[in-house]
Parts: structure tokens; sequence; C-alpha cells
């Protein structure tokens, strides 16, 4: 049955990305024209093959939706549903028995004058009908709060689900770039090593001064440094990798991921923003039932008794009537809790201005981040592309004319961090422009999650 539901809920997806896909193509094209849309990763000369953005997006979503964070989601939502009804269950009637076996257990009266001269041992039946008229506004307090728990958790569970995408993004670029950077560092250190041979040979030859072999030796171990660091994230990147998607690393391409509307800035608020909201609106409604505690009960009874059962005398009974109560005096005890109760929602009510500041700030921060990077990236895919050039050149023209492997190891090295630079910048735009999907919540519609 668990399988057939993931099934289900996987065509479903499927279904749903078709609709979005299609959807926002004319709107894709708009953006195109104003020049507010970048594929990440697609014009990077060195970058042969991407995946579309739509099939990475069904490749995060499916192993998002295996994750036990997502689960813990859907798990807690059917919590909130049954609480809910629940509450609004109180209006209805109770209705109940039970059994009566009062037996005595030592008896000191005399039988000749006490009025308890009959046994009055029991064995008696019962069944009730209680029936709540007014409770001080306990229940409807009680359903207003699951009301208020319920849409709390469905935030939050956005909320998680929408950091979830963005841990998984983070994951899968990183171990792609640490992979593509150990391969690309690889066929530049074949390139070098054999010109440390060289080096060492024109300088016993005396063809070189030694300081240029020192000069070499020191931008060589730079080289070397940089190699073994990509080395060691490489490996701690796959491992990372193949624990959260629990299928073990392979190539993976570049996302080719559309970026746009970055400049517009939306006034939906976040979901910490809303979180506090529903907090506030939880808080009122338990000053309520605080309240409802200290004041009157009304309601409606109705009794059944059958009298010893054992004896089976056919004696039996219905009663019924109105019951009500009311505390009198509490010794300050109500007010105070009241009070307490007060204070607590006053205070959520001013964290709503504190955190709605903090999402101000946040929200012009992603976009600011956003913005930086796409200035920064046209700028490293110039460097970088002539760098590239530069050193094919020095490489095809290195023993023809004026022998130079200093200048070699620097391109080499130049070269290196560059690219790394370059990449690690298409994957900071990607993870600012989530970013900004998740501030605004738009990242789990995005990704077809809703739940």
């Amino acid at each position: 049955m668990k399988t057939f539901n993931k099934i289900l809920a996987i065509v479903a997806i499927i279904v749903a990305a078709d609709s979005f896909a299609s959807s926002n193509a004319n709107t894709i094209n708009e953006e195109i024209k104003n020049e507010s849309y970048i594929k990440t990763f697609s014009d990077i000369d060195i970058v042969s093959n991407t995946i579309s953005e739509t099939n990475y997006i069904d490749f995060l979503r499916i192993h998002i939706i295996n994750q036990p964070e997502y689960q813990y989601t859907r798990s807690s939502l059917y919590e909130k549903d049954a609480l809910l009804r629940f509450a609004k269950r109180q209006r209805l009637p109770e209705f109940s028995g039970r059994v009566i076996n009062d037996q005595v257990l030592e008896r000191n009266v005399s039988d000749n004058i006490s009025l308890r001269k009959r046994k009055d041992d029991s064995f008696d039946g019962v069944i009730e009908l209680n029936q709540p008229i007014y409770t001080g506004g306990q229940i409807n307090a009680s359903i207003r709060l699951a009301q208020a728990e319920r849409i709390g958790s469905i935030y939050s569970q956005n909320n998680i689900i929408s950091t979830l995408i963005i841990q998984a993004n983070n994951i899968y670029l990183s171990a792609s770039i640490s992979d593509y950077m150990l391969t690309y560092a690889d066929k530049i250190r074949e390139d070098l090593l054999p010109y440390q041979e060289k080096v060492k040979d024109r300088v016993n030859a005396g063809i070189s001064d030694p300081i240029e072999s020192a000069i070499f030796s020191i931008k060589f171990n730079e080289f070397e440094n940089l190699y073994q660091e990509i080395k060691a994230i490489r490996k701690r990147d796959k491992e990372i990798y193949e624990y959260f998607f629990e299928e073990e690393f392979s190539k993976r391409m570049f996302p080719s991921f559309g970026i746009s509307n970055w400049r517009q800035i939306s006034n939906k608020l976040s979901y910490e923003v809303k979180l506090a909201e529903q907090e506030f609106n939880s808080k009122k409604e338990e000053v309520t039932l605080t309240k409802s505690e200290y004041r009157p009960k009304i309601g409606l009874t109705t009794r059944y008794t059958r009298y010893d059962l054992d004896e089976d005398q056919g004696e039996d009974d219905i009663r019924g009537g109105i019951y009500f109560s009311t505390p009198i005096f509490t010794f300050g005890r109500a007010s105070a809790q009241i009070s307490a109760a007060k204070a607590s929602s006053k205070a959520a009510e001013h964290n709503i201005e504190i955190v709605k500041k903090e999402d101000e700030v946040a929200e012009k921060e992603v976009i600011s981040a956003i913005e930086s990077y796409v200035s920064i990236r046209n700028q490293l895919k110039s460097s970088f592309s002539d760098t590239v050039k530069q050193r094919g050149i020095i490489l095809d023209r290195i023993d023809l004319t004026g022998f130079n492997a200093q200048l070699f190891v620097e391109s080499s090295l130049d070269e290196l961090i560059q690219l790394q630079k370059l990449l690690n910048t298409e994957k900071n735009l990607i993870d600012a422009y989530l970013r900004y999907l998740h501030q605004n919540q738009k990242l789990v519609s995005h990704f077809r999650l809703v739940l």
C-alpha cells in the first residue's frame, strides 16, 4: 500500500510539472527580452553539457520526498488535522457507561436501632448522557487554537521542505563542482608534471638560473596544495551526496537553472513572519482558555441506572436535569494565571514586529546577493576565458620560443583558481535565487512540492 501511494505521488508530481512548465514558457520569453533572465552554467565555454531546469527539479524533488524530514511534515499535518477534529467534536454530547460495585467491607452499626437496617451493598449499572451548553468559551477557543496550530503547522512544514530544497541543491552542486574541478585539475597537472623535470635538467645543464627553478617549485607547490585541497573537498562532497541522496555518486551535469525576477521585490511575508502571526493567534486563544477555567459551566445530563445487577430484581430509574458549576473564590489564582497568559500573548504580538524587521533585512540581502553574483560571474567568465586562451598559447609555444616554465605554472594556477571561483559563483547564484524564492514562500510551489 505504501509503494502504491508513492507511485501515485510521483505521477501527480510529473503531471504538475508538465502543467507548470507550459504555463511559464511565455513568462520566460518575456523575461529574456527584458534581460532579467539568466541560464546558469549554460554560457561557460568549458561546460559542454548541462541538465535542463525541469529535469533538475524533477531529480531533486523525487529524492526530497523520500527524505525523513518530508515524511515528518506529512505526519505532523495529519496530527494537527486530528486535533482540530477532536476540538470540534467537543461540542457533541458524551455518552458513557459505568458499573458501580460498592460492597460493605466492614459494618459497625446496630441493625435494630440504626437507620441503615437494610443491606446497602450495590452492584449497579449506569448509562449517562452529558451535553455541555455553556463552557465559558472553552470549546470555541479550543477550536480556534487548533485551527491556528494547524495553519502554523502548514507554514512550518513548508518552511522545512523549502529549506530541504536549498540543502539538496547545495549538496548536488557542491559534489558536481568538486568532481569537475578534480577532473579539470588532473588535466592541467598532467601538462605541468613534465616541466618539473625539464626545469631541473635545464638548471643542471647550466641553461637556466637556479632561481628560476626555485620560483617554479614555489608556484608548483602552490598548485599542488590547491590540487590536494580539491581532492579532499571532492571526497567530502561525494560522501555527503551519497548519504543524502542514498545513491552512488557518478558524473553529474550542471543544471541550466533559470534565474528571473530578482529585481522585483515581493511583498509576500516569509514563513518566519507567518509562524509568528500564528503563534500570536494561539496565545490569544490560550488567554480565552485560561479565562474559561474560572467561568460558569452549564449543561444537561440524563442518567439511566439499573440497580443490583447481581440480583436481577428489575429495579431501575431514569434521572435528568441541569448541572451548573462555578468557582467562587480562588485566592488570586485566577487573576494571576490570566495575567500571565495575557503577558505571553503581548510578547508574541511584539515578536511579530521583530520578525518582520528581520524579514525585510533578509529580503534586501538576498536580492543584493543575486545582483552581486550576476555582476561577478560576468567578469569571472571573461577573465577565465582569457586565461584559458593565454595558457593554451604558452603551452603550444613553450618549447618553441623562450622556455618559460614559471609563466606556464602561474597561468595554470590562475586558471584553476578562476575556474573554482566561477563555478562557485554559479552555485552561489542559484543558492541566492532559491533563498529569494524561499524568503517569499515561492520555492515549494516552484518545485511542485505543495502539501
